[in-house]
């Protein structure tokens, strides 16, 4: 529904980390997208809902980003005039221990700066 109402392309929404019984994302929530995305992924990846049609122009997910594909994704969408909604609604439980982001914390780096930089990894 958020999608038609809103005019939107893609949303997300927040999550509760279930590891310390914390909303994310946290205060920076409340930041301007454009400097939330300098030094973090602000979306949910596994609440994301998104037109078919717009994630088709975008040319899917970047294959060769293997690690931060999500956060890739995101830019893509935003670098192309797409509107992400991001709902102030916890609809979603996250586990942030011993998953790929907290195993692979290096190589999501590498990925994210090579994203954010606009160079392939």
């Amino acid at each position: 529904q958020s999608l038609f109402k809103n005019k939107v392309s893609a949303v997300c929404t927040r999550s509760l980390n279930i590891n310390k019984n914390k909303k994310i994302p946290g205060i920076s929530y409340f930041f301007p997208t454009w400097l939330k995305m300098k030094y973090k992924n602000p979306y949910i990846h596994g609440t994301l809902m998104i037109k078919k049609n717009v994630l088709e122009e975008v040319n899917y997910y970047d294959e060769d980003f293997f690690y931060a594909q999500d956060y890739k994704l995101f830019l893509d969408l935003i670098r192309n005039g797409y509107k992400i909604k991001n709902l102030n609604k916890v609809l979603y439980f996250l586990n942030t221990e011993n998953n790929i982001s907290s195993k692979f914390k290096m190589e999501q780096e590498y990925f994210f700066q090579c994203a954010k930089n606009r160079v392939s990894p």
